[in-house]
């Protein structure tokens, strides 16, 4: 299976609401799972030495992780017309709105659990997110 073919597949699972892709032709099976951090080839015999994995993002490591208390799908401002509720380098306090969770037609407000400034932000509009899951990284403020 040539390496466009698996990134098309790669592209395909994550802009769509697919949670899981095999696929199986001449040049082997792939399997890819959201979320799962990898990508699983088994090539055919004539390609049995192309393995491809999509790396794992790496974990954060400094500061607050704000992680998803629920399955839904990740919005980072309240409508399409409005500003997000932060970006990265901005100063936010403790049960500031970070952005909403949509579950089964209900909104639900993600807060921020302490004050300092968002390093990181993991995810995008629209995205899925499973229990736990970091959404959020704050390097909170030292007083």
């Amino acid at each position: 299976m040539n390496i466009d073919k698996i990134q098309a597949l790669m592209a395909l699972l994550k802009s769509s609401d697919i949670q899981e892709l095999r696929l199986e032709d001449e040049d082997g099976t792939i399997e890819l799972k959201r979320g799962a951090g990898h990508t699983i080839v088994h090539p055919s015999h004539a390609e049995a030495s192309r393995v491809v994995s999509e790396p794992a993002p790496l974990p954060c490591t400094q500061g607050t992780l704000v992680k998803a208390p629920l399955v839904a799908t990740y919005y980072s401002r309240k409508s399409p017309s409005t500003p997000p509720f932060v970006g990265v380098g901005d100063k936010v306090k403790v049960n500031q709105a970070l952005c909403i969770l949509e579950a089964m037609k209900v909104m639900n407000e993600v807060k921020s659990p302490v004050s300092g400034t968002i390093v990181k932000i993991a995810r995008n509009d629209g995205d899925l997110v499973a229990f736990d899951d970091v959404l959020f990284e704050i390097e909170e403020d030292h007083v």
